[in-house]
């Protein structure tokens, strides 16, 4: 699960923006933008603030600029498509990174250069070629300095940086009230290669020359970040104490510790917005965060689903009440053995749950189980489930022919708790 993922978990499905891209955006009716409420991409904040009415909270992480410019290299050479490059994709693909960056036209050609502040204060126009019926087209009037990119990032929500992820989630888990998480996966990053391990002096100024913005921009932004992870920190030690017996990092704080503060700084967050229930129905259409699961997905029958994975344990957060024992099922739409199925635990606040399991007409499975009083009573708002299973396995593992190299472990449809105990 990436931040992306993390992220669209909180919210309802139908309200979350389809779109990645500029030409997605500008393709699409002005009106459909009016049901969303979340939207992530590859986007010029100029674009996206043209279909976004009214106020909005604006988040983003920056990275380090010479990484990202020779990983988005690297990823140009794996992912680009002929009708994105001005040349052809196996010339692209036999170009070495000192060739590529001897030829200025193309890196702007491709908009590399300067990247993150382009996309943070270039002002973008768009206008019609030819005929109504032609695509829309964007002008692009490129930033001279890095000062308005500043400017814009100090009235964002939050901005993060890629190269300090964890302390970034931990911010980000602060301000929004989420669940803290100790890291997340990156995706869309390309692996380490020889173009990152041997870059020539030469090669090196250039790509320093054409993200000079980037840069400026990066250290403003290393010394903001590095102001607002304090004042998190003093903030949460000022609300919920300091634990005793904890070994300090060079911050001051181990991270462990900050983890244990985060968890009862979401504990509050999650009581002020949530009402205990003896009867919830877990789907994924609606809004469900959690972790250890992979993205939601369609079943043309039974709806929307997620598979759990990476890692055997998954995890949600419910507000159960406490005063009587619950019952719950677990509807599965298939898993990847049979002895994963056999196998599978059920926990609530790290007790376990006894479940059956039955296999239904239709196919599909239900775990049918009792979440006794006991387990509920712990003092967290939330309620604790970790649904374990005893491996995960991709489908690339098992059936040679596949290209799917997830970890997967059972297939969740539905979950539902009620007091039927």
């Amino acid at each position: 699960m990436a931040v992306d993922e993390f992220l669209a978990q909180h919210f309802e499905r139908n309200s979350i923006c389809p779109y990645h891209y500029e030409d997605q955006l500008w393709s699409a009716a002005r009106e459909e933008f009016e049901r969303y409420a979340y939207f992530r991409g590859h986007f010029f904040l100029d674009s996206i603030r043209a279909f976004i009415a009214g106020p909005c909270d604006y988040i983003t992480i920056v990275r380090d600029p010479i990484k990202r410019f020779i990983s988005n290299f690297e990823h140009w050479q794996l992912y680009g498509v002929d009708n994105q490059l001005p040349v052809s994709k196996s010339y692209f693909t036999r170009l070495t990174l000192d060739d590529f960056v001897r030829d200025e036209k193309l890196v702007r050609y491709i908009g590399m250069h300067d990247l993150q502040t382009r996309l943070i204060s270039s002002r973008v126009d768009p206008y019609t070629p030819s005929g109504a019926s032609a695509p829309v087209e964007r002008h692009e009037t490129q930033p001279s300095t890095a000062n308005d990119a500043i400017e814009t990032l100090a009235n964002f929500r939050y901005t993060g940086i890629f190269e300090r992820m964890t302390e970034s989630i931990y911010l980000l888990s602060h301000i929004f009230g989420l669940m803290p998480l100790i890291a997340l996966p990156y995706i869309n990053v390309s692996p380490p290669s020889s173009s990152r391990r041997s870059v020539s002096r030469r090669t090196m100024e250039r790509i320093q020359a054409m993200n000079a913005l980037d840069i400026a921009l990066y250290d403003r932004v290393k010394q903001e970040f590095a102001g607002a992870y304090d004042a998190m920190i003093e903030s949460l030690i000022a609300e919920y104490g300091r634990d005793s017996g904890s070994e300090l990092d060079d911050k001051g704080v181990e991270v462990p510790r900050v983890h244990g503060l985060l968890e009862r700084h979401y504990d509050r967050r999650f009581a002020e917005t949530h009402e205990l229930v003896h009867q919830v129905q877990v789907d994924f259409d609606r809004a469900v965060p959690g972790i250890g699961w992979h993205t939601v997905e369609i079943n043309p029958t039974h709806g929307t689903f997620r598979w759990t994975g990476p890692d055997p344990a998954s995890v949600l957060d419910l507000p159960l009440a406490k005063d009587r024992d619950l019952r719950v099922r677990l509807h599965l739409l298939g898993a990847m053995s049979e002895d994963i199925v056999a196998n599978t635990k059920v926990r609530i606040n790290d007790r376990p749950i006894e479940v059956d399991t039955r296999q239904c007409p239709d196919g599909t499975i239900v775990l049918d189980g009792v979440i006794p009083r006991r387990a509920l009573a712990r003092e967290t708002s939330f309620a604790r489930m970790t649904i374990l299973v005893p491996y995960t396995i991709a489908p690339a593992d098992m059936n040679p022919g596949s290209a799917d190299t997830r970890k997967l472990g059972i297939c969740l449809h539905r979950i539902d708790i009620d007091g039927r105990g």
